[in-house]
């Protein structure tokens, strides 16, 4: 049976090739590193930088103010989740 820290150490776990996305501060989603220069995402990151006064530099996981359904939506159209 697993601990509570087991758990916790799982989902924090970040697959090879992948990153990291909060989106709307809730939804933490991965994305392949390829998908970093998506116009998609790199607009997102832009208005998120913008609108929070944020600088390109992040420490943990990318936090883009957009609501997860939108977010995979657009990463599906930009062929980054299948």
């Amino acid at each position: 049976m697993e601990t509570k820290q087991e758990k916790k150490t799982q989902k924090k776990r970040v697959p090879k090739g992948c990153v990291p996305v909060i989106v709307n501060n809730q939804h933490r989603l991965m994305i392949h590193v390829s998908c970093l220069q998506s116009p998609v995402v790199l607009s997102l990151l832009q208005a998120t930088e913008e609108a929070k006064g944020r600088s390109a530099t992040y420490d943990g996981a990318l936090q883009l103010s957009c609501d997860a359904d939108s977010f995979e939506g657009l990463l599906r159209l930009a062929t980054c989740v299948s």
